[in-house]
């Protein structure tokens, strides 16, 4: 085979990687929210993943941490959809996201207001009211997570 022949073959193979990592991420997303790892004989998602589906340890933590996080900012599956992200970047970014919000609310807590306590209620309650705005949002444009046994 010639070198174009190969190169297409690589990147033929790397476009149905990257769209099978997505749709990986959507079924442990589902089987997560739903705990069918358990109808499994699974203790975990994590153990399900490495020990009936046979993942490597560090790709079935990088999946499930995405799969999770993806819940809140569904952009972090398209961006790996279409090739422009990482699974192990996306699990790196969505740690990021965590703690930039957790130290964004300290920050607040901390430097713009006198009593902590009364500051960190709002905050809380400007979290949970943005979060009720982004999770409805969201909803419109993933799909319901719906529930069901599996009859074995």
């Amino acid at each position: 085979m010639n070198a174009k022949i190969l190169h297409e073959k690589a990147q033929e193979l790397v476009t149905r990687y990257l769209k099978t990592e997505a749709e990986l991420i959507e079924i442990l997303q589902k089987i997560g929210h739903c705990k069918t790892y358990r109808e499994l004989g699974s203790p975990s998602l994590y153990a399900y993943a490495t020990e009936k589906l046979g993942l490597p340890d560090g790709a079935a933590y990088n999946l499930i941490t995405v799969a999770r996080k993806d819940r809140e900012v569904p952009a972090l599956q398209a961006e790996i959809k279409n090739g422009t992200l990482t699974v192990s970047k996306a699990r790196r970014i969505a740690r990021v996201l965590t703690l930039e919000e957790t130290l964004d609310a300290m920050s607040k807590l901390y430097l713009e207001h006198r009593d902590p306590v009364e500051k960190a209620k709002r905050i809380l309650k400007s979290k949970e009211t943005s979060k009720s705005v982004q999770l409805k949002n969201n909803s419109a444009q993933a799909e319901p997570l719906h529930c069901t046994t599996i009859n074995q």
